[in-house]
């Protein structure tokens, strides 16, 4: 096969740019199963590409989460990667021979803090002088702001030593230095310590702790009523309508609950128990404040759907695996377990689906002041689970395939709610008995 012609390899050379860094890894582990002068001169190309991306990554280091969406599912603005890869593109190639020194220098020299300023204040620059050609589709006012983030970013390269330590629990020294990194942000532009919450939001995982470093930022760190008139306040404003969402998607589960949504639905409590502890830790709001407010109502919305799904869930049970009384029996007489209830009831799932949900957020919800109500409940869902498989097994050759199913699927509930053991106890003693019988295994009826 002939080599490439100079338009193919331009074409092929801008192909590659654009395409994104785990696709191109694929792309290089494919060529190299290749043998031709075309794969070869390709192959030679992505590694060339590989490593300037490499070099990109040590250089934009501090802006490069701003080009990817947050694995959190966060509303935020995200910059287009070809906006990255043309800045990239158009600061390194003036100076090659400077780019190249990003190979030999470890990362934690000066120097390489020095060649990734002179980068990012560069890139600024292509953003304001050569906009068209940067980011074309872009409007002015989203340009400045990358403009500007990208010149902060010296700044976010000294506080990314600190994040974790500012998270946590730092001493005075790291808030002074925190504070000082926020001034000089304001020095350089009135939108300033904005912009710097929005490089460090980037770089962290979750959402929640970002409330500590507003607060500290601070000078009067623990009064809400201080931050929310603060140019910081949209931001708060912003978490607290993404926890809003989350609210409200509980509720949706809550009210059409889904086995395939259960995941979803503890995801989104768990958002809101960081959100809201953090609120109350850090922010410390008014009750009376619009965001105290909005904290109390999404505590309480979470505590009464978290006790409707333990009091549906619990109601779905005791009708889908009933306990029934003949009605000639004594009103003393035991209850006894309806095998003839519909095995593939619907409801099953809808209770597995609550309970489970419910199980499974169960450390987060005792945040919420449920932890009493969600026991009591759990306690007679496992006792009641438990009474109709204990006595249902006892006479299970009796019980037709119907019944069977249906103390399989008691079974399935009791692990849905974290009651592993007894559910492993349940099937155990089914498959015994159904031995003896000279019958098939639980596994048969499933």
């Amino acid at each position: 096969m002939s080599a490439l012609t100079a338009a193919q390899l331009a074409g092929v050379a801008q192909l590659v740019e654009m395409v994104p860094d785990a696709v191109l890894t694929r792309l290089a582990e494919a060529v190299s199963l290749m043998h031709s002068a075309r794969a070869a001169t390709l192959a030679q190309m992505i590694a060339h590409e590989g490593r300037d991306r490499e070099r990109r990554a040590i250089a934009f280091g501090a802006v490069l989460p701003l080009f990817s969406p947050r694995a959190d599912g966060f509303p935020t603005d995200v910059y287009p990667r070809r906006t990255l890869a043309r800045l990239w593109k158009l600061v390194s190639a003036p100076e090659p021979e400077l780019t190249h020194c990003l190979d030999t220098i470890g990362t934690e020299d000066v120097v390489i803090n020095q060649i990734s300023e002179q980068y990012l204040r560069a890139a600024a620059c292509a953003l304001r002088e050569t906009p068209q050609v940067c980011w074309p589709d872009g409007s002015d006012e989203h340009r400045e702001r990358l403009a500007r983030l990208f010149e902060l970013a010296p700044l976010m390269r000294r506080a990314a030593e600190r994040l974790d330590e500012w998270i946590q629990r730092p001493d005075e020294d790291r808030v002074a230095e925190l504070r000082v990194l926020f001034a000089r942000a304001a020095k350089q532009f009135p939108d300033g310590p904005e912009r710097l919450v929005e490089l460090m939001f980037a770089h962290l995982p979750k959402a929640p702790p970002v409330l500590r470093i507003l607060t500290l930022s601070a000078e009067a760190a623990a009064h809400s009523d201080v931050l929310s008139h603060s140019e910081l306040g949209p931001f708060v404003d912003t978490l607290l309508q993404a926890t809003e969402t989350r609210v409200a998607a509980v509720e949706a589960f809550v009210a059409a609950p889904a086995r395939d949504q259960v995941r979803a639905a503890v995801a989104a409590i768990g958002w809101c128990a960081d959100v809201l502890r953090e609120m109350r830790l850090t922010v410390k709001p008014e009750p009376s404040s619009a965001w105290g407010v909005a904290v109390q109502g999404m505590q309480l919305r979470i505590e009464r759907q978290a006790i409707a799904a333990l009091e549906t869930g619990a109601e779905l049970v005791e009708m889908v695996f009933p306990l029934v009384r003949p009605k000639s029996a004594p009103k003393m007489a035991s209850a006894s377990p309806d095998l003839t209830a519909p095995s593939e009831a619907s409801d099953i799932e809808v209770a597995m689906s609550l309970l489970g949900a419910i199980d499974q957020a169960r450390v987060t919800l005792s945040e919420f002041g449920c932890e009493g109500v969600r026991r009591a409940i759990m306690k007679g869902v496992t006792s009641h689970l438990a009474e109709f498989t204990e006595k249902g097994l006892l006479k299970p050759t009796k019980a037709g395939p119907n019944g069977l199913k249906l103390l399989r699927r008691a079974a399935d509930v009791l692990r849905a709610i974290g009651e592993k053991e007894l559910a492993r106890a349940v099937l155990r003693r089914l498959d015994a008995r159904l031995n003896d019988a000279g019958m098939a295994s639980s596994d048969a009826i499933a």
